[in-house]
This record gives structure tokens, C-alpha cells and sequence, in this order.
């Protein structure tokens, strides 16, 4: 991927993905021990059981993963936080990476803000298109303020908004601004409108 980035920003890719892998890293342990829990921990509860339910039963895993946070609060009595759609829709994201992160917290955190960087790396490459001799204060923008990193980081709901609305800025862009007009950009905002 980083030999797919041009010249010019490759130097921003490694370090950024190495300070938001560590983040999240940060972010479990501050939960774990200074805050003793905390929403992440009920997130990843609630997708370690649709996960193991994949496993155990996939038919019912998979129609439970479309269903609303009703049927999956009816059908697990010992879940966390699933009691609405928004939580579930986090629930849904990380069973998904749950299943190759070896149904672990941290393999799990680390998927999960590995692949949701990518929003803010698109993003960051977009504005770096727009203002290319501002690259590396783009970069300190929208790739290294400390609070966004941490926050980013981890299974909570602001990770997937920030991705979603890099990647929907991204596709607005490449429609109306670039008139490149495939079929993956199309698709792309929708789905980060239903995701925000």
C-alpha cells in the first residue's frame, strides 16, 4: 500500500499508522487499568458473542448480524451494550474483525484502527491533492493531533465516523471535483451516510 502512495507522502504513511496502532495499544490500557472498563470492553463482549456464534452456528449469526439490536438483545440474555442500533452497528463492525483477530481484545483493537485509519490516510492524501505544499501540515492535520489519534484508536464509535466521513469526503470529491465517476465511489457514500 505504501508503494501505491505517491513519493511525496509515503514518508507520512509509516509513522502515522505506527502512532495510531500504539494509540490504540495506549487507549486499551488506560481503560484496562486506570478506568477499570468502560464502552469498549462491551462493545467487544457483545461482538465476541455474535463472533463465537458464527463459529457455533452461522446461519443464525449471520441473520442476527442484519437484524435489528432487538433480536440480538433477545437472543444473548448476558449482553453489554447492545440495547440500540448505534451501538449495535459498532457490535456488528468488530464481530467482523473479532473473527480474524482470534477472538482476543487487542489483535481485535489493533484490526480494527488498522483498517479505519485508512479513512484519515484517504482523507489527508485528498487534501494533499487540494494543497500540495501544505503536505506536512496536512499530515500534523489530519494524521497526528494527539487527542484525535487516541480517540480513533480502539472499538468505540469515533473511529468508524472519522473513517466514514474521510472516505465520504473523498468520494464527494472524486465525483463532483475529479468527475471520475466509478461505480465504488457511488456506493461509498451511501454507505458512510448510513454508517455516520
Amino acid at each position: 500500500y505504501r508503494e501505491y502512495a505517491k513519493a511525496s507522502l509515503k514518508p507520512h504513511f509509516f509513522p502515522a499508522l505506527t502512532a495510531k496502532l500504539l494509540a490504540s495499544l495506549l487507549f486499551t490500557i488506560i481503560y484496562r487499568y486506570l478506568y477499570k472498563g468502560g464502552d469498549t470492553f462491551g462493545y467487544y463482549n457483545d461482538a465476541r458473542l455474535l463472533s463465537t456464534l458464527f463459529f457455533n452456528s452461522p446461519g443464525t449469526a449471520i441473520q442476527l448480524f442484519f437484524s435489528p439490536s432487538e433480536d440480538f438483545a433477545a437472543y444473548f440474555q448476558d449482553y453489554s451494550i447492545s440495547w440500540n442500533e448505534n451501538n449495535f452497528m459498532v457490535v456488528r463492525i468488530a464481530a467482523i474483525f473479532n473473527i480474524f483477530g482470534a477472538n482476543h481484545y487487542i489483535p481485535t483493537s489493533l484490526l480494527f484502527s488498522f483498517f479505519l485509519f485508512f479513512g484519515s490516510w484517504h482523507l489527508f492524501i485528498q487534501f494533499a491533492r487540494f494543497f500540495p505544499k501544505l503536505k506536512k501540515e496536512m499530515a500534523w492535520s489530519f494524521l497526528f493531533i494527539p487527542s484525535v489519534v487516541f480517540w480513533g484508536s480502539g472499538i468505540l464509535k469515533d473511529p468508524i465516523c472519522i473513517a466514514a466521513l474521510g472516505w465520504l469526503f473523498v468520494s464527494i470529491c472524486q465525483l463532483l471535483v475529479f468527475k471520475n465517476l466509478k461505480l465504488r465511489y457511488i456506493l461509498i457514500i451511501p454507505t458512510c451516510f448510513y454508517l455516520i
